[in-house]
């Protein structure tokens, strides 16, 4: 949707960008507001909406923050659908794509039988990677939110495990040994 001449050159050029809405800025607010507006609803249609895509080529256009963001926002909206296990994080297709777990051989019971190290990865599968480790940032944010004050020691466990393989420079409990830039940065 394309603004008149006369008010395109004084309206913010950080959330208008030419004719065009910028959306890495008004995405995330979008988001959340859905969140917000479904929080506990349990609609399978809105939270797949949120939800990261499970093609490749639709996941390249994420960024890992918008990953995470996403992946939390779809799972606070199917409340009733957040496990507690590895399985859930990796397997259920909901908090992590099963694109994604397919192309790394990732499931839920095992550290990852296709890929080891991530700086053998070409670029685009290196940032296909950091994508899905917020993916699995975000999936344990959710398991905390809807297992806090539960005593639950399986969600607790998980959380801890996947926090483990992160402070080792893996991703998630996965073995995926993250690269040097990664790690440098904090990503």
């Amino acid at each position: 949707h394309s603004l008149p001449e006369q008010q395109q050159g004084s309206s913010c050029q950080t959330i208008l960008e030419g004719g065009c809405y910028n959306k890495a800025v008004t995405g995330p607010a979008s988001v959340m507001a859905l969140t917000l507006m479904y929080l506990k609803s349990n609609d399978v249609g809105i939270a797949t909406s949120v939800a990261p895509p499970n093609n490749l080529h639709e996941l390249r256009g994420l960024t890992p923050d918008s990953s995470l963001l996403r992946v939390l926002s779809a799972s606070l909206i199917r409340w009733n659908s957040i496990g507690y296990t590895r399985a859930w994080i990796y397997e259920s297709g909901f908090a992590v794509p099963s694109v994604a777990t397919l192309l790394f051989g990732i499931d839920g019971a095992s550290t990852s039988k296709k890929v080891t190290r991530m700086d053998h990865l070409s670029p685009v599968q290196q940032f296909l990677l950091l994508n899905v480790a917020h993916m699995v940032s975000g999936a344990c944010l959710a398991i905390g939110f809807c297992f806090a004050g539960t005593q639950s020691l399986e969600a607790r466990n998980t959380i801890m495990a996947e926090l483990r393989g992160f402070a080792e420079g893996k991703l998630g409990s996965t073995g995926i040994v993250l690269s040097p830039l990664q790690l440098s940065s904090g990503a």
